[in-house]
């Protein structure tokens, strides 16, 4: 099988990687933001909205990702 790789002119892979690289952060705030809520004992509310940030930057890196390999 022949593999496609995004060229570096391809406006859309620009914008894959930026948006790759904008759920990443937004998942490593959240996984870092649900550490501190949880050591300090935060309302289930705050950790669970957190909780959702992160699931929602999970989902959007797997979509991304997917997108790619068509």
């Amino acid at each position: 099988m022949t593999e496609h790789s995004p060229s570096p002119h391809n406006p859309s892979s620009r914008g894959s990687d930026l948006l790759r690289t904008l759920l990443w952060s937004v998942l490593v705030l959240a996984v870092v933001a649900n550490v501190i809520a949880s050591a300090a004992s935060a309302d289930l509310v705050v950790q669970v909205a957190i909780g959702a940030v992160t699931a929602v930057a999970l989902v959007g890196l797997v979509a991304v990702w997917t997108k790619d390999r068509r």
